[in-house]
């Protein structure tokens, strides 16, 4: 009973993996705990006799219900796939590698960041550009009562 518990810590831990990193290597590694677990149930139920029967049995009907959800959730997770090489996500890129050309492209284009001013009529078109460091920087003055 005491591995049980253990692998059951473990899973726990296995699974915050997953969510973190979306790696099957996880989810592979929670379905091996759990068919241990089952053997270990079976084991203990052997050694403890009817004492404990119903509740190892219990045990072990609950353990073959969630290892075949985990069987599921690795098929579902390996169809779809988090990564660009592979299952749903692949497909997508596949087709739209124009897309991602482009996007590339304006991720890589930095020419928006040393834009142009244009002057500002409220304050009398007193405005001027300033060249510094590469970069232009447009200085409008403010509109006051005086002006």
């Amino acid at each position: 009973m005491n591995r049980i518990h253990l692998y059951q810590y473990e899973n726990q831990s296995l699974g915050t993996s997953y969510l973190y990193f979306l790696e099957d290597s996880y989810l592979a590694d929670i379905v091996k705990n759990m068919e241990s677990m089952e053997a270990d149930a079976v084991s203990a139920k052997q050694a403890a006799g009817s004492r404990f029967e119903d509740e190892l049995t219990g045990i072990s009907g609950s353990l073959g219900e969630c290892k075949e959800n985990y069987r599921s959730i690795r098929e579902l997770s390996s169809e779809r796939r988090y990564t660009p090489h592979a299952g749903n996500y692949g497909k997508l890129l596949e087709q739209d590698e124009k897309l991602r050309e482009g996007f590339a492209a304006v991720a890589d284009d930095h020419s928006w960041v040393d834009g142009t001013w244009v002057t500002q009529p409220a304050c009398g078109g007193r405005s001027r550009r300033d060249k510094r460091g590469g970069s232009n920087f447009g200085i409008v003055c403010a509109d006051t009562a005086e002006s």
